[in-house]
C-alpha cells in the first residue's frame, strides 16, 4: 500500500499523477475505479476533491511500480529523463534504480550526475564513454546550467539572493556549511528569486552554479530558509504543520554552453524543461 499526504487542495487524480509520475494516468484512474484507493481511511472509487492534509492510500501492483521512466529528450549521445521521487540514480546495492530502469528501456547508459533520492527532475545520461567524459568535463567547467524549483518555509526571506558559502562533507550523512573557507571546504554558489509567496511558504526559482552534496537543501537551511518536506535539513515543525513528507525540490531546466571543440556543442541551442510539480 502506497501512502502520501496531500500538500494542497486538488482533485484525487491530479494528486496521484503528481505523486506517481512514472505510472500512466489511465492506470491510476483505473485503480481508483477498482476501489484500490482510500482517503483518510475511507475507500473511494471516483475523482473526489482533496484538501491539504488529507492522507491518500492506494494499492498499486508491483508491475506498475516498475513502469517506464519518462524520457524528455534522447539522441545518439545523451538521454535526459524526469526522475521520480523515491528512486536513486545509482545504488551500491542490487535494488532497482533510475539507471537500471533506463538501461532496460534504451540499452546501456552511463550516469554522470545525481539527484537526491527525494528530489525529482531532469537527469542526463551518456550513451557512450566519450560522451560520458564530455559531460563530466561539462559539469566540472560549469557549462551545463541547472535550474531548480523549491517550496521553502521561511517567515522572512529576501525577494532575491546570491549565496557564496563553503560546504564541508563529513563522514556522517549531513554536510556542514560555513561562510569562511576551510581546508576541506568546497565552494558552494547559488542564487534564487522568489516567484510566489503564501504566508511563510515561498516558491523559489534557483540557479545552481556548483553541484555539491545536498547543496541546495543545506545551503538554504544555513541561511534560515528550509526546503519544505526535507527531513534532513528542513524545519520539522513546518513539515508537520504542512503535512510535507517528501521534499519539494525539482530540477526543472537544463541548458548548455559547451565550447565549440566539444562533441556536445550541438546542444547549445537546446533548453530542456519540465513542468514544476508543486506550488504554494
Amino acid at each position: 500500500m502506497e501512502k502520501f499526504v496531500v500538500d494542497k487542495n486538488q482533485a484525487l487524480y491530479k494528486a496521484l499523477e503528481n505523486e506517481f509520475s512514472t505510472i500512466s494516468p489511465l492506470v491510476l484512474h483505473k485503480l481508483v475505479g477498482q476501489k484500490n484507493a482510500k482517503v483518510n481511511g475511507v475507500r473511494v472509487k471516483e475523482n473526489i476533491e482533496l484538501k491539504r492534509g488529507d492522507e491518500v492510500e492506494i494499492f498499486i501492483p508491483q508491475k506498475y511500480l516498475k513502469n517506464d521512466i519518462k524520457i524528455i529528450y534522447q539522441d545518439d549521445s545523451i538521454v535526459v529523463v524526469n526522475k521520480p521521487v523515491k528512486l536513486e540514480v545509482v545504488s551500491d546495492g542490487d535494488g532497482q534504480t533510475l539507471t537500471t530502469l533506463l538501461t532496460e528501456k534504451v540499452g546501456t547508459v552511463f550516469p554522470v550526475h545525481r539527484l537526491d533520492t527525494n528530489t525529482t527532475g531532469l537527469v542526463i545520461f551518456a550513451r557512450t564513454e566519450a560522451v560520458k567524459d564530455a559531460l563530466i568535463e561539462g559539469f566540472k567547467q560549469g557549462v551545463i546550467h541547472k535550474k531548480y524549483a523549491a517550496v521553502v518555509y521561511a517567515p522572512t526571506i529576501p525577494m532575491c539572493a546570491y549565496y557564496q558559502d563553503y560546504i564541508v562533507e563529513n563522514k556522517t550523512t549531513k554536510v556542514r556549511v560555513t561562510q569562511e573557507k576551510t581546508p576541506r571546504g568546497l565552494e558552494a554558489i547559488l542564487e534564487f528569486d522568489v516567484k510566489k509567496s503564501n504566508g511563510p511558504l515561498h516558491l523559489l526559482d534557483i540557479t545552481l552554479y556548483t553541484g555539491r552534496t545536498h547543496q541546495i537543501r543545506a545551503q538554504l537551511a544555513f541561511h534560515h530558509i528550509f526546503v519544505l518536506g526535507d527531513g534532513k535539513y528542513g524545519d520539522k515543525t513546518a513539515n508537520k504543520l504542512y503535512s510535507a513528507r517528501t521534499q519539494k525540490l525539482c530540477a526543472y531546466e537544463l541548458s548548455f554552453d559547451f565550447p565549440s571543440t566539444s562533441i556536445l556543442h550541438y546542444l547549445n541551442k537546446t533548453t530542456l524543461s519540465i513542468s514544476i510539480p508543486f506550488g504554494v
